[in-house]
């Protein structure tokens, strides 16, 4: 695993180093993926960083399996999307990235960090003001996690691939003893077709 983003654990309330044994935690939970349109503060200026203004944002289903037919990919059309907003709102110019809200129990908040590893090229950050995500009533909290912004239907395309999501408490890029380990959550999303489509 090669990831480009980590997210740190919550320091206070960390929990020390296992004697020896790896424990083990349940995966990352994915809650929710977003296609998040949305322009600049001025009519010609290409959204860029905080300049970006969401307008439109589509939810696909998240199933505990899969999604919804038999191929396991997540898949919406949001390529197309872009291009018809660009050319409907020509006033305007737009761009869109991908959001997926992230669970991470308290057990895990407090003794591994998040490693994702994204499609190659797709840069991923974590949103929000305090950079350790929402707190979660009854402990843990919620990451929002998104990749870059895509101004053209050829970049929305690169967004499509696996997204691999691991909670550890040692980088997956070096070896050595892991006191702290889930299995890789993996989401495969499409970006080309509508999920009954395929």
């Amino acid at each position: 695993m090669n990831p480009c983003l980590v997210v740190q654990r919550l320091a206070i309330g960390s929990v020390p180093p296992t004697d020896g044994c790896t424990r083990r935690v349940n995966p990352p939970e994915v809650e929710a993926i977003r296609f998040v349109y949305g322009v600049g503060d001025e009519p010609t200026e290409l959204p860029a960083g905080s300049c970006f203004r969401p307008v439109y944002s589509i939810s696909i289903p998240v199933a505990r399996l899969g999604g919804l037919d038999l191929d396991d990919i997540y898949e919406f059309d949001a390529a197309l999307m872009l291009i018809t907003l660009q050319e409907r709102a020509r006033q305007r110019r737009w761009a869109m990235r991908l959001e997926f809200d992230v669970i991470q129990t308290h057990e895990s908040a407090t003794s591994a960090e998040l490693y994702v590893e994204a499609p190659t090229g797709v840069s991923m950050t974590l949103l929000g003001h305090t950079g350790y995500g929402m707190p979660n009533p009854g402990g843990g909290r919620t990451l929002k996690i998104a990749t870059g912004l895509v101004h053209t239907p050829e970049g929305v395309l690169r967004l499509a691939g696996p997204y691999q999501l691991l909670f550890r408490d040692v980088d997956p890029r070096f070896s050595g003893f892991v006191g702290v380990e889930s299995p890789v959550q993996l989401l495969k999303i499409g970006l080309s077709e509508y999920e009954f489509e395929s």
